[in-house]
This record gives C-alpha cells, structure tokens and sequence, in this order.
C-alpha cells in the first residue's frame, strides 16, 4: 500500500515538453503522465505587454511617489508606443487508449493590441526641433477575440512517433479590420511662430454580435452559423535523448462569416500660432451597438507555426521553441533549461523585446499544478534592470485524471 501512495505522490519524471509554452500544438496530448482519462486539462495565460512605464514606475506609482516622464522613455518605443494586454484559455478532456487519445478542447483568446508611431512618441516626449515636420499612416488597433471548440485525436505510429490533430468551428467574437488606418501629422514653422499637430483615422471593426454591451439576449445558434472551420497538424518525434516536435495551427477550412460592423473616429488636433494654442477634444469611442452588413463579410484567423526541440539529459531537460505566423511578421523564439520538469527558466524573443519567465511544474500521476511568472524587457537578454522592464506574464493550471 505505501509503494502505491508513493507511486501516486511522487511527481512523474517523463521525457516531455514544457505544456506551458507549447500548449498549442495539438500533439502535446501525449505529453502527459495521465495515459487513460484525462478529466481536465486547463491552462490560463495572461500578460500586459507594454513599452512607456516600466516595473519600477509602477512600484514606484504603488508607494505614492511621482514618476518623471522624458526624452528616456524613447529608449524604449523604438519601433512606438505599444500596449497589448493577451488572456488565453484552454481546455482539454479526453481519454486514452495505448497509443490513441481522442478528446474535445475548447479555447478562448484575446489579443486586442494597441500601436502608436515612433513619430508621435517624439512629438509627446518633446525631442523635436523648431522646423521638424513628422509624419506616419499606422494600424492603431490589431487582432481580436477568438472563441473555438472541436475534437483532438492523437495516435501513435511505432514507439517513437505521435501524430495530433485537432479542428472544429472559430468564432471571432470581435476582430479589427487590418485595413483601418490613422495619420499623424506634425510640422512646425519658425518664420510663422506656427506648430501643428493632427491625428485622424477611423477605426473598424467586425463582431458575430449586434451589441458589445446587451449579451443577456445572445442567440447562440446565430452565433454558431457566423463561425468557421479550422484544422490543425502537429507530429513529434523520439530520437533516444532528443524529442521535435512541430505543426501548423488555424487553418482555415471555411472562414468565418461575420455580420456586424462598427466605427469609430479617432481625432485629435492642436496648433499655436503666435503663442495662441487651439485644440480639439480628443476622441476615441467603440461603439456598443454594431450596423448589420448587408452580406457577411469573412474573416480568418492568422494561421501559425510550431517548432520545439528538447534534449534529455540526466535531471535536466534543455529546449529550444519557435512560433510565428505564416507569413513571418510576428514570431518568436526561445530557449529553456527545466529541473525534472519541476523548476524552469525560459527565455523567448518577441522581436524588440525578451520574455524571462520563471516557472513551476508539479505533476503527479492523478494531478497536475503549474504556475509561471515573468517579465517582457525591451532592453535585452542580459538585462537585470527593473527600470527598463516594462510587461509582466502570467501563467496557470491544473490537470486531472490517471
């Protein structure tokens, strides 16, 4: 009786990937202890990607002091100013037959991000001269809310090579128009004594709903046939003490059928001339209640890429991960040590900035605990400096089952 407690409690020392990282990739159904029913599998995600305050401002806003905002912070906006709060959820239940696993997943995210021009974050911060003319077109709002749910099968061929596939209906609950455009404009004339600075755009977007706010009276057949259809690949692969792995996520077998439209203006104007300053309010509203299209418009989903390595040694799993989308303009890349797949570090690039994050794995044959915690630093990987990281990262969850 005490070596089956024991067999119970002590964590599982399994050759696998970190489910923290690579959750995505619908072959990571394998890498799991629990080989017959898994009852739940749920792991949550979120983080606060922005580059204007860093983690010390905040502490230091926290404990009732002012922080000075100047020309430094530009250290940090080099490609503009960006906020981009992400929340992930997933879910998986299924069960286990030797080397088959059928189960269903359920997946809700939001990615809304915000971008503002460099151009612009010169004119705020003050680095401009007198007869500086600055201008940019930019996307102010990109990505959206997702809702999906479907199947995931996995099967084995041999002992060393697993296959995964998951696919069901998508649903973009609200998503921005790429296409939506805003212009800044700055210009200053010495011989006028005239300075001007302009911003105008309007902002589109699409939703599966006629309201933002009145959710009580949701009809979820409608929303259902404004979905589309995704699939998504991914296989690993065993080679003694090394394990790849790899897939491509949200492909589009039938896109998405949004029938709601929304705008809204975004303004902004000052000028002084002769020492006499005019400017408009700012605005900058969503709306709550959208117009009905006078025909469905299609949206897809970005469809993405996988590719993760891990080398067994001893006690110590060593790592390296790369995700992107299709056509390369937003990826990252990575690297990770783990104790036992207990205690990990990892380190990814997300282009301008490094993603440090520390992490916890307790999993045991009927139950697993995870938690992470990191930071986003636009100052690079050697950076140690509180005062130049700007994000913080989030992570959780549990498993069930035996």
């Amino acid at each position: 009786m005490k070596k089956m407690l024991l067999l119970v409690l002590i964590p599982v020392i399994y050759f696998g990937f970190n489910n923290s990282l690579i959750f995505e990739n619908p072959v990571m159904i394998f890498d799991s202890p629990r080989k017959y029913i898994d009852l739940s599998d749920f792991q949550m995600g979120v983080s606060l990607d922005q580059n204007l305050f860093s983690i010390k401002d905040i502490i230091t806003m926290a404990e009732g002091s002012e922080v000075v905002l100047d020309k430094s912070k530009l250290e940090l906006m080099k490609d503009g100013f960006k906020l981009s709060p992400v929340v992930s959820m997933d879910e998986y239940a299924g069960l286990g037959f030797g080397s088959f696993k059928l189960g269903m997943v359920t997946n809700l995210k939001s990615n809304i991000s915000m971008k503002l021009p460099y151009e612009m974050m010169e004119v705020l911060f003050g680095n401009v001269e007198t007869t500086d003319t600055k201008e940019s077109t930019f996307n102010i709002f990109n990505g959206g809310i997702v809702a999906k749910a479907g199947l995931n099968l996995g099967f084995g061929i041999g002992k060393n090579i697993k296959i995964g596939i998951a696919g069901g209906l998508y649903v973009p609950i609200l998503w921005f128009d790429e296409s939506s455009k805003a212009h800044f404009l700055y210009r200053s004339d010495e011989d006028t004594a005239t300075v001007e600075m302009k911003i105008d755009g309007d902002v589109r977007l699409l939703s599966a709903l006629s309201s933002l706010q009145n959710l009580e009276n949701l009809d979820a057949n409608k929303l259902i046939s404004s979905g589309g259809y995704y699939i998504s690949l991914g296989a690993s692969a065993k080679f003694g003490n090394l394990k790849i792995t790899g897939g491509i996520n949200d492909i589009s077998i039938q896109p998405a059928k949004l029938s709601y439209e929304g705008y809204s203006k975004v303004s902004f104007e000052a000028s002084l001339v002769n020492l006499e300053l005019n400017q408009s309010n700012p605005t900058m509203e969503i709306p709550e209640d959208l117009t009905n299209l006078p025909s469905p418009e299609k949206v897809l989903i970005p469809m993405k890429l996988f590719a993760a390595a891990n080398y067994k040694l001893s006690l110590l799993n060593l790592g390296v991960h790369f995700k992107s989308t299709t056509d390369f303009e937003d990826k990252e890349f990575g690297g990770y040590i783990d104790l036992a797949n207990i205690l990990w570090i990892d380190m990814t690039n997300m282009g301008p900035a490094w993603k440090k994050t520390l992490g916890l794995n307790l999993d045991l044959r009927i139950l697993r605990l995870s938690a992470s915690i990191g930071a986003i630093d636009y100052a690079g990987l050697f950076n140690f400096d509180t005062s130049k990281m700007t994000g913080i990262t989030i992570s959780a969850g549990f498993g069930m089952g035996f």
